[in-house]
């Protein structure tokens, strides 16, 4: 089996406010992101963003205890310096849930021979 092995983990942000932020300790690069609702909210949405722009689409977040994937994500702004701010912004102040990024270390991928 060819290609790399990412040793990933999750960025966890709770919103309680209509915005939020992650301060990466390290580089990282984001290959997934969803939301969980945890209120009901009609026309609630999470987007994520990094320092390049926008990287979701808005993900709903309108019914408690709803999964919600973002359906795109910018590869080119998939990227957070180390230093640098993830941010999670709701649609409106009553939107909450909590947002899941899927992220690993830049750079740190094992080939697999």
């Amino acid at each position: 089996m060819a290609g790399t092995l990412y040793n990933s983990f999750d960025v966890t942000v709770t919103m309680a406010v209509a915005a939020n932020t992650y301060t990466a300790i390290r580089s990282i690069q984001i290959y997934d992101a969803f939301t969980v609702c945890t209120g009901a909210s009609v026309g609630g949405t999470m987007t994520v963003s990094t320092p390049g722009g926008a990287l979701s689409d808005a993900m709903l977040c309108a019914v408690d205890e709803v999964v919600v994937r973002a359906d795109t994500l910018d590869a080119s702004n998939n990227l957070v310096a180390a230093a640098g701010v993830l941010t999670v912004t709701a649609n409106a102040a009553a939107d909450r849930g909590t947002v899941v990024c899927r992220c690993f270390i830049s750079g740190s991928g094992v080939a697999l021979a």
